[in-house]
């Protein structure tokens, strides 16, 4: 309300609040609820319709109130100082919250290229074409970080860190090599499908392992990121496009000592490899990637459906005899299919890792692995056999049409 428009009742109750606040401007504006300003016009009003006048300062009356009015913009400065001191205190923390907000908002962002589902590209519904094929490479079982004695084992070189990046760098060129050169002469490719079937690193999951390997886990995980994400890349420049399946580990990945049945794949250091591999790829959109959160990664070449599983979960162990672990792998893959099917799903054929034994029919697919013969085969005396891992073409009409094991020996 404008002062002018004041009753002459209304500018005396303010005097009267002036008078009681002993002339102190900041306690009766805070008695009256009003800003300093606003009463300041008010006692101005009132000094001039009515006349009224502060009473002589005498020097006792003027040291009170020079006291009162002292103490009166102390407190209020503190307060004001405290709220101001609580008000950076909130602003600090939500300032902190959006910082974290922003870095969960990136790292979505990242792994947005990273689907449950298989990429379009790997499973259209398209014509026959005689001249394309597509490349299906199955890796698994690099257990980067382990430690073989040749000397132990009687055979081959042993294994350490400098022989897996020189093995995986032969798996992919020789992977390119065969693909352009060995390849029908008209064949082209729409892109390459590259399976990650787990036990990409050692992991030091027992007492032996944790003695000898050359590698930490997490330095494990560091040089398999370095050498799959040179090799995914030479594999883009060779075939324009790559998709890559993540079964997201295997019972060598794992964190905990002892396997486990719940939140396995969250606990796999294989989980924290494909996270990195799908942001170095994230801007690249020749590169993309099909994960998992069950043991099992599901997708059809061409309409032939094929189940990628590490192994170690398809509910058949026990002791090999003079098949090898031939009947094992033959026995849980049949078990894979009838759980599938009581699901509703189709399965054609079953691949796998985990044995270490290369073995192909035409519904079941058992990889080798990078390490070769290792004092483990050799307690058990199985049969010895190179560093291996299987290269595919499918057709769109006919099928898998062309099996290459590529050997990775020195």
């Amino acid at each position: 309300m404008a002062a002018k428009s004041l009753t002459e009742k209304q500018l005396r109750a303010t005097w009267a609040a002036y008078e009681a606040a002993k002339f102190n401007q900041n306690i009766a504006a805070r008695a009256l609820n009003m800003s300093r300003a606003t009463l300041q016009s008010r006692l101005v009003r009132a000094r001039d319709v009515l006349g009224l006048k502060e009473p002589e300062r005498t020097e006792d009356y003027a040291g009170a109130t020079a006291k009162a009015r002292t103490l009166a913009e102390a407190v209020a400065a503190h307060r004001t100082k405290e709220e101001d001191k609580a008000q950076k205190a909130r602003l600090k923390e939500a300032t902190a919250e959006i910082a974290k907000l922003e870095a969960r908002i990136k790292d979505l962002e990242y792994v947005a290229s990273a689907s449950f589902k298989p990429a379009e590209w790997a499973t259209p519904a398209r014509s026959a074409k005689p001249s394309e094929h597509l490349p299906y490479l199955l890796t698994s079982d690099f257990q980067v970080g382990e430690v073989i004695r040749a000397e132990e084992t009687d055979h081959a070189v042993g294994y350490n860190t400098e022989l897996f990046r020189s093995r995986y760098r032969r798996l992919i060129e020789t992977t390119i090599y065969l693909s352009m050169e060995h390849g029908g002469s008209k064949w082209r490719y729409p892109g390459i499908i590259y399976a990650r079937g787990g036990d990409t690193i050692s992991g030091g999951i027992h007492e032996e392992l944790r003695e000898t390997d050359d590698l930490t886990p997490i330095q494990a995980c560091e040089v398999a990121f370095e050498e799959e994400a040179a090799g995914i890349l030479a594999l883009a420049e060779a075939f324009g496009k790559v998709e890559v399946k993540d079964v997201g580990g295997g019972n060598h990945d794992r964190t905990s000592f002892k396997p486990k049945s719940k939140g396995a794949n969250a606990s796999s250091y294989d989980r924290l490899i494909g996270t990195m591999l799908r942001r170095e790829f994230r801007k690249d959109k020749r590169v993309t990637f099909q994960i998992t959160e069950s043991p099992d990664i599901f997708f059809p070449i061409y309409g032939r459906n094929i189940l990628l599983t590490h192994g170690d979960k398809i509910g058949s162990r026990g002791g090999q005899g003079f098949v090898g672990p031939a009947a094992t792998i033959l026995r849980g893959a049949k078990k894979v299919i009838m759980e599938q099917m009581a699901i509703g799903r189709i399965v054609h054929e079953v691949h796998m890792g985990h044995h270490h034994y290369p073995m192909h029919l035409s519904w079941v697919t058992c990889n080798g692995c990078l390490p070769g013969y290792s004092e483990y085969a050799k307690m058990f005396r199985m049969e010895p056999g190179p560093p291996q891992q299987w290269l595919f073409y499918h057709h769109p009409k006919h099928g898998c049409v062309d099996i290459k094991p590529i050997y990775l020996n020195e």
